[in-house]
């Protein structure tokens, strides 16, 4: 994240409260965009640790990539909770499916278009500035997010530093889950007849950030040979890839558990991940307001989304 701390914002703060916020955002590896009297002040307080960190040296892809915080529009307590919070993805299985998301990361560190800002979600799992919040299933994801909301995530923190993502569980990619109604109207307003694609495949969304898999669920993205290293019987799974796309994989599976996901992406690759993947148009806005059309894959897009919350 990129805290913008303007001159009237901080220096409303006594010197407690500035260091108290700086080392917060030092120490979660965060940037900060200011002028060079606040600069000066913050180098001043926090001295060997802002001469360390570099937190002042920004890219322009990372002022476009990244969350801008701009400190007017937050209290102080907001700020604090914003800089130190974990940024977590809600998953359905985090015990098991957390590994293929360290995967995915460590993987697309090396993508041709958004390498650098994917190695920095790479460096934020393995700093353990972005981790994962078990969810149990998507039926329980409403009361679990009031929940967290209400406690360290409370003030709108926690739509800033999290993502939930959950399994589509319908039969194509233009039907959404009726059981999940009040998932949907706790995210974006809206039921499950009336979610349309531009609610979910895009990278700026509000309030909450939230991605539904294209497929039926995680585990249709794998192929045959990754189960059959598992040794699982894949005979009974679909040859076509829009049936495969959306059968119920455990039915078809032999010998298929749940704890497989934790090491069904052991060692795969970039180019590993993007076969078979949905492609979108989405818009990205840089730093000076200017939109531009970015065709990404799905797990791009997640990523892209994921970028926004570390």
């Amino acid at each position: 994240m990129i805290f913008v701390l303007d001159n009237k914002t901080f220096g409303g703060w006594s010197d407690m409260e500035r260091t108290i916020l700086g080392h917060e955002i030092l120490m979660h590896n965060h940037f900060v965009d200011c002028e060079r009297e606040v600069r000066q002040k913050i180098v001043e307080l926090l001295g060997e640790q802002a001469q360390k960190a570099q937190p002042f040296s920004i890219t322009d892809e990372q002022r476009t990539f990244l969350a801008t915080i701009k400190a007017k529009d937050y209290s102080y307590k907001q700020l604090v909770s914003l800089a130190k919070e974990r940024a977590r993805l809600l998953i359905e299985n985090g015990p098991y499916e957390w590994n293929v998301y360290k995967s995915m990361a460590e993987a697309y560190s090396k993508d041709r278009t958004y390498g650098n800002v994917f190695a920095m979600i790479d460096r934020a799992v393995k700093r353990h500035d972005l981790h994962c919040l078990h969810g149990g299933g998507c039926s329980v994801y409403p009361a679990l997010i009031e929940l967290e909301e209400r406690e360290c995530y409370k003030d709108g923190v926690f739509e800033k530093k999290h993502v939930v993502i959950f399994d589509r569980d319908t039969d194509g990619f233009d039907n959404y889950s009726q059981e999940q109604n009040t998932l949907f109207t706790k995210l974006c307003g809206k039921k499950s007849g009336s979610v349309a694609a531009q609610d979910v495949y895009t990278v700026e969304q509000q309030p909450y950030r939230w991605h539904v898999w294209c497929k039926r669920a995680i585990e249709n993205y794998f192929t045959n040979d990754r189960y059959q290293a598992l040794h699982v019987d894949t005979t009974q799974v679909p040859e076509r890839t829009e049936d495969r796309d959306y059968c119920e994989m455990s039915k078809v599976l032999g010998q298929y558990g749940k704890k497989m996901m934790a090491n069904i992406s052991k060692g795969m690759k970039r180019d590993d991940f993007e076969r078979y993947l949905m492609r979108f148009d989405v818009d990205i806005e840089d730093r000076k307001g200017k939109k531009t059309k970015h065709n990404v894959s799905e797990f791009q897009l997640l990523l892209l989304k994921i970028a926004k919350i570390i």
